[in-house]
């Protein structure tokens, strides 16, 4: 119910906020997320949003992070001359998460003052977290893939650099809030468990982004 309540208030703000904006935004961002339950790994995301004016932006992101883990133990294979490498696959487990967010970024103008063309900013976002857990432990034949979610925030720091008439790159740090829960009934008992999958971490961004002036 909370997700499909989410998502209607995203369409809801995607449609109102072209007519009020002064350009249209777009944007690319791939780094590192640093979750507490996990390894670094790969995020990769893409944004759309607004301009309001030179100091504020509002945008819609959603992002991709997957990890995936592999506990292995070597076979000999005997016997002699050259022996390819042999390993047997104990057990897999991976983790997907796909934060979707609203964000709201104050950007401060240094052009005008010192005539850099950089742009620091601070930006804050808020939203819904989807987490796939898959576990695959061969030995024992066990086979379990659990869904995650739940509210998460998410406080960036970073700086964007002109390069173009409307294209920047940018560099930003942030840390996102993101303890995901399930509930489900014990296997015995029958009485409810909540389980809790915390992908709260630290991360560090590359990006590139594209504005579109408003023809209103």
């Amino acid at each position: 119910m909370k997700t499909k309540v989410l998502l209607i208030s995203v369409a809801m703000l995607i449609m109102v906020l072209p007519v009020m904006a002064r350009e249209s935004l777009y944007g690319i961002q791939l780094g590192f997320h640093n979750p507490k339950v996990a390894k670094t790994g790969f995020i990769v995301g893409g944004s759309v949003g607004t301009a309001m004016d030179e100091r504020f932006d509002v945008e819609l992101s959603l992002d991709f992070y997957r990890k995936s883990y592999e506990e292995t133990s070597k076979i000999y294979a005997g016997g002699g001359g050259i022996q390819p490498n042999n390993e047997a696959i104990l057990l897999e487990s991976s983790v997907l998460m796909l934060p979707l967010m609203a964000h709201a970024r104050f950007k401060v103008p240094m052009s005008e003052q010192f005539g850099y063309p950089v742009l620091p900013y601070a930006q804050v976002g808020f939203g819904y977290i989807m987490s796939w857990n898959n576990y695959k432990n061969f030995a024992d034949k066990i086979d379990d893939s659990k869904y995650f979610g739940g509210f998460g925030l998410r406080f960036a720091l970073g700086a964007m650099y002109q390069v173009g008439s409307s294209s920047r790159v940018s560099l930003e740090a942030y840390y996102m809030w993101a303890s995901l829960t399930r509930e489900e009934k014990d296997a015995v008992e029958g009485n409810p468990v909540r389980s809790e999958l915390d992908m709260s971490g630290v991360g560090i961004r590359l990006g590139l982004h594209f504005s579109m002036s408003s023809s209103n």
